[in-house]
């Protein structure tokens, strides 16, 4: 079930905001830019109920692991912002030879695939500056 709240507070960048976070492993800041709507917001989000890191020895099928991660869509909190909690992630360049072997050389410490699921986020607003 999604939950969310639409609170007021003094504008803050989310930069900054992140950085009382810097020691949290997975605490993550999405930023945005520009003055279109496309433009128009940035979130934080910390602490995921749920994280998933596919290596290239891991023999777990990735687009599986992260439909598992994914879970059921939840409906959105009308007039909110367009991401309001799921999942984040990094797909790395070669989790294309898990489709099509092309023989990629890998980074030994680089995941293929790494997510995780923030049941909450914090939306910034930058139009509106709140």
């Amino acid at each position: 079930m999604l939950w969310a709240a639409q609170l007021r507070a003094e504008w803050r960048e989310p930069a900054e905001v992140l950085s009382a976070f810097a020691d949290e492993p997975w605490a993550v800041c999405l930023l945005s830019g520009g003055e279109g709507e496309r433009g128009r917001w940035s979130y934080l989000a910390r602490d995921p109920d749920a994280t998933l890191t596919v290596t290239a020895g891991d023999a777990r099928d990735p687009f599986s692991a992260l439909a598992d991660l994914l879970g059921p869509a939840q409906p959105p909190m009308a007039g909110g912002p367009p991401f309001q909690g799921g999942v984040v992630g990094l797909a790395s360049y070669e989790l294309a030879d898990r489709i099509e072997a092309l023989g990629l050389a890998r980074q030994a410490a680089w995941p293929d695939l790494i997510g995780a699921r923030y049941p909450a986020v914090l939306a910034f607003d930058r139009h509106e500056r709140a």
